[in-house]
Parts: structure tokens; C-alpha cells; sequence
């Protein structure tokens, strides 16, 4: 788990750096209330549903099954796509179809794996699918969108936001092994053990 927590966290100090550095020694406006209420849901929403994918989903998959779910994280984009079709755009009929596949493609996922795996955490699928895909959100705000003022105050809002959600993901982490019935603070204890040698015992 600290290994999934790194490769999570890590990106977001990056940014956490990044975004201190343009606010102190460049320029950042200041976000209204909108943006930064739409901004908190959006990335503390996409942060659970990862923390759903990786700690309560995938454990209950093997690896190909995995990585097959991993194609289904892209729900809200696929919805988002097929509305902004319009009239004028150039074979939009078959784009609307490709559109319809691809949406229905994901939307079988939520039903077959949890029905043929016959497990419960196997029914977050949908909830962490959705969580996920929201990440996203921003390719489909229009020009006339307040919130497309986003970029001006990106690095003022990504300064708390990059903190943010290495917490809840960690939250996330602890809460999991919770559920699970043991001690939380057991994944503290087991620090130098998660980086220690392994013996793999392949068959």
C-alpha cells in the first residue's frame, strides 16, 4: 500500500511545487467561490474513486481482469462527448455511434464483472468508474463557463488542492483497512516491512 500511496503522492507534490512556485514568483488570481467549490468536489471525488479502484476493487481481480477495468474509467467523458455533437459537425452520425459504443461498452462492465465474480466490493465498480472519469471534467467546459476562468487561478487553488488529496487518499488507504477489520494503524507500523525484501514463490 505505501507503494500506491507514493505513486499517488508523489505527482501531487509535484504540482503542490509547481503551483507554490508560479503563485510566490509569477502571477495567480485568486478563485471565486464557484470555481474552487467545483474544483474541491471534482478532484476530492476522483480521489475516492481511486482509492476505491486500488483498495477495495482490484484486490478482488486478478491482473487481466484488472487491467480490463482500467478501460472503463472513462464513463463521464464518453456521456459529455456524445452530448457536445451538433449539427455541424462533419460524419456526425458515426461519431454518435462510436459515441453509443463506447458508453455502452463501459456501462456492460458495471453489471458483468460483479455478477460473474459474484463478490459485493465488486459493485463500487460504477461508483468508482463515475468518481474516476470525473477527473476529466474540465476538457468539457465551455469558453462562456465562468469556471473557464479556471486557468488564470489553476496554481492558487492546486497550492491546497495537491495537499488535499494526498490526505484523502491516505484517509482512503486507512479507512480500507478498516473495513477490512484490522488495526489502521498497523499500515504506520509496517513501514520498513512494506520496503523490505519479499520472497515471491512462483509455481
Amino acid at each position: 500500500m505505501w507503494a500506491i500511496v507514493a505513486a499517488f503522492a508523489i505527482p501531487e507534490i509535484g504540482a503542490f511545487i509547481r503551483s507554490v512556485r508560479i503563485c510566490f514568483f509569477k502571477s495567480s488570481k485568486r478563485p471565486s467561490s464557484a470555481q474552487f467549490i467545483v474544483v474541491f468536489v471534482a478532484e476530492t471525488l476522483h480521489t475516492v474513486g481511486m482509492g476505491l479502484l486500488f483498495f477495495k476493487i482490484l484486490p478482488e481481480l486478478d491482473v487481466v481482469k484488472g487491467a480490463m477495468i482500467t478501460n472503463c474509467l472513462c464513463i463521464i467523458p464518453a456521456i459529455l462527448g456524445l452530448l457536445s455533437r451538433n449539427s455541424r459537425d462533419s460524419k456526425r452520425f458515426v461519431k454518435v455511434i462510436v459515441d453509443m459504443c463506447a458508453i455502452g461498452a463501459q456501462v456492460t462492465s458495471f453489471i458483468v464483472w460483479p455478477l460473474s465474480e459474484n463478490k459485493p466490493a465488486l459493485w463500487l465498480i460504477p461508483i468508482a468508474s463515475i468518481c474516476i472519469s470525473l477527473g476529466w471534467w474540465e476538457n468539457y467546459v465551455t469558453r462562456r463557463s465562468p469556471i473557464d476562468e479556471l486557468n488564470q487561478s489553476r496554481y492558487y487553488i492546486y497550492r491546497f488542492m495537491s495537499l488535499w488529496k494526498i490526505m484523502l487518499f491516505l484517509m482512503c488507504v486507512l479507512f480500507s483497512i478498516w473495513m477490512d477489520g484490522d488495526e489502521p494503524a498497523m499500515f504506520f507500523q509496517l513501514f520498513n516491512t512494506g520496503f523490505g525484501p519479499h520472497n515471491i514463490v512462483v509455481e
